[in-house]
């Protein structure tokens, strides 16, 4: 039986009642520094994770980037010396078209100007050509790189733990990945084997502390609750430092003199009590490049924690941008292909937050291009009697990871949808019933409301949804409404669960990402479609030139 966790938090500052040292025993100190889930976010970033132009700039919102971090990381090492430690929690490739064009490549170049005593895999550290790019990657990286849960195939430069020796005491630190990396990452993976993180955690710690290792951090790339889970059941972990969920910590209210986007998930440092008296800190550094998490660390030299002090720091334009890395930055720019206007809209579209909430004016907008470009194809076939072949579609809030933020004079580029949608999730045509895709919408409900709306929930086209999240978990879909597509006059009916629907879903839908489950026995086999999700909207703006994407009352919450 799991012990309750206990989550105890003051406003910046966290003292361990559980332990108290010894008269006579030392007390040592360090600075853990970190982040996470960078993103390939090499330059700033507005503050909904858009484009940094050059108005934001002009008005110091903009935030972010490597050269600040690295300004950040280099100023520490200089002012703690040999009393800091910076880890890093995995996801560098994939999310802005600096990754689409250079891949690994430059991801290695910043990496090794950011420079982290060691650096944990990230699920997208596979999206370079799978394993070849991922060995690439890590031994092109000056850092030492830890997956402790991962069997590998061939020999590769990935060890499971690193010891440090920080003011006369020596801290373990032990990598892990997530295993739901295998249906995150569908046939990039290969036949790397990955392991349950707390057993292996729990053999190298054993291993750590044999050879004298007074501390023990595990550096994950599992998300928050995994990460609170690793802290109640690892026994000899002191610290887990974290990422993959993106997930905000702080303490208090968020000042309100810069305009942070970010739900709190949980105190900063959280602090898991568990059955032994135990205290084992757990942090996160949100992503994106625009935080970077400092903590402030008390142990005795047993190993017992004394005091954890802390907090994330925002990268605005207080802080300076080192001129290397800038430098850097505009030696690949001047590779990049031109950022081409493709329309214009003077409508804000939020994909952060709001589409993690309920319905979204950029979640209609990438569903409705996707179910557009499905009608241009059906009326090339002359002889079909209708509108189309299929109204529905969806997509979880998750995948969309960034805004396209409203701009003087409005252009949107293709840069800007690619930051929308990163990861070329490519689209099939599945025949469904009725009752498959109500049970899709209850699970969207119920991620909506396990995960306190952090992206779980779809973005849909061709539906209607009434949600009353108050109901038992399974029966909290009050409505549902479907626009037919064998119809002469296109309008919406109640969803018939015995009757047969064409939807368009992503291949990480499809494939059970998010625990969705759009598939059934004996269904005829999926149509792949031609195009990945950024393409379809990009065509779908071209076409258009002028947009304004409006929120419709698709999904309701009662």
């Amino acid at each position: 039986m799991i012990a309750p966790l206990l989550f105890l938090s003051v406003l910046a500052v966290s003292h361990i009642a559980s332990v108290f040292p010894e008269e006579d025993e030392k007390l040592v100190s360090f600075t853990l520094l970190h982040n996470n889930d960078l993103h390939a976010r090499f330059e700033q970033i507005s503050a909904t994770l858009g484009s940094c132009t050059k108005n934001l700039e002009d008005k110091n919102e903009c935030y972010g980037g490597f050269a600040r971090a690295v300004h950040l990381v280099r100023e520490f090492r200089k002012e703690t010396g040999n009393s800091l430690l910076y880890l890093y929690a995995g996801d560098t490739f994939t999310g802005t078209e600096w990754f689409t064009e250079f891949k690994g490549e430059i991801c290695s170049r910043f990496m090794n100007l950011l420079s982290p005593d060691a650096m944990s895999l990230g699920n997208h550290e596979f999206d370079d050509d799978g394993l070849n790019g991922l060995a690439r990657y890590v031994s092109d990286v000056n850092t030492t790189t830890l997956a402790a849960n991962l069997e590998f195939p061939v020999n590769i430069n990935v060890r499971a733990s690193n010891v440090f020796l920080i003011n006369g005491i020596k801290i373990g630190v032990i990598g892990v990945l997530t295993p739901e990396t295998k249906s995150l990452s569908p046939g990039l993976t290969g036949s790397v084997v990955f392991n349950d993180e707390i057993g292996v955690i729990n053999r190298e710690s054993k291993k750590l502390k044999n050879q004298g290792v007074e501390i023990i951090i595990a550096l994950t790339h599992s998300g928050y609750d995994k990460d609170k889970e690793i802290a109640s059941k690892c026994p000899e972990v002191d610290i887990v430092v974290g990422g993959h969920s993106h997930s905000f910590l702080s303490n208090g209210t968020i000042d309100r003199k810069h305009p942070e986007t970010e739900s709190i998930q949980g105190p900063y440092p959280t602090i898991i009590t568990r059955a032994d008296g135990k205290s084992v800190v757990v942090v996160q550094a949100y992503a994106f490049s625009k935080y970077m998490g400092k903590l402030d660390l008390t142990f005795t030299k047993s190993g017992h924690l004394v005091q954890a002090t802390g907090s994330p720091i925002l990268l605005d334009h207080s802080v300076p941008q080192d001129q290397d890395v800038l430098d850097l930055l505009e030696d690949y720019r001047k590779r990049l292909p031109n950022k081409e206007v493709i329309g214009y809209s003077n409508v804000q579209m939020d994909g952060i937050n709001e589409c993690k909430k309920g319905e979204c004016n950029l979640g209609n907008l990438i569903m409705d291009a996707i179910v557009y470009d499905r009608v241009k194809s059906i009326s090339e076939n002359r002889d079909y009697p209708y509108f189309t072949d299929a109204t529905i579609a969806f997509i979880n809030a998750g995948g969309i990871r960034s805004s396209i933020d409203k701009k003087p004079g409005g252009a949107i580029t293709k840069t800007d949808v690619v930051l929308v949608l990163p990861f070329k999730d490519r689209y099939k045509l599945v025949k469904i019933r009725g009752n498959t895709i109500r049970k899709a919408l209850e699970h969207s409900a119920f991620e909506y409301d396990r995960n306190n709306a952090e992206g779980g929930i779809l973005q849909m086209a061709g539906v209607r949804v009434e949600f009353n999240v108050s109901r038992p978990v399974g029966a909290q879909v009050v409505k549902v409404l479907v626009l037919c597509a064998e119809c002469d006059i296109p309008k919406y009916y109640p969803l018939d669960d015995t009757k047969l629907y064409n939807i368009l879903v992503s291949d990480y839908l499809l494939g059970g990402g998010g625990g969705y489950v759009f598939t059934e026995d004996g269904m005829s086999a999926p149509v792949d479609l031609e195009k990945y999700d950024a393409e379809y909207v990009i065509e779908y703006i071209r076409e258009r030139r002028i947009i304004y994407p409006m929120l419709e009352g698709r999904i309701v919450f009662l």
